[in-house]
């Protein structure tokens, strides 16, 4: 009996779980831990404008830099599907930085970022996945 009571309390909500429940999820506060050679670094996930693959490691460029992680795009892409962007094998761009999907002299897509003074190549693909994205995430007149 004393077992069946104590997994009935446990099994209940109590009064500071259910305030936690019902608060609105903080996406600007998401944050992903990095270890790096100084320790652990947290990035916040808003801040992070695009992620770019290089053999073993991830690049994380962001707004106060770079940091280099062992996370595979893979991962991250999983992680984050509505923050993270795949436009070519090798990069994920930040969904909030995503400014115009472009052509260059070549006829290849390019993609611009709000902060990012390069354009990045969006692979043949993704093109079709970026352009999808943008009608659907276009501001309303």
């Amino acid at each position: 009996e004393a077992l069946a009571d104590a997994l009935a309390r446990a099994g209940k909500i109590n009064r500071v779980q259910l305030q936690a429940l019902n608060r609105e999820p903080e996406t600007s506060n998401e944050q992903i831990a990095v270890r790096t050679h100084r320790g652990t670094e947290l990035i916040d996930l808003a801040d992070i404008h695009y992620c770019e693959a290089d053999q073993k490691y991830v690049t994380l460029h962001h707004s106060r830099g770079e940091t280099v992680c062992d996370y595979t795009l893979k991962e991250l892409e999983q992680a984050y599907p509505e923050q993270l962007l795949r436009i070519h094998r090798h990069t994920l761009v930040g969904a909030r930085f995503i400014q115009a999907l472009r052509r260059n002299q070549e006829g290849h897509n390019e993609l611009e970022l709000r902060g990012v003074t390069h354009r990045l190549t969006v692979s043949r693909r993704h093109a079709s996945s970026v352009r999808q994205w943008l009608q659907e995430h276009q501001p309303s007149p």
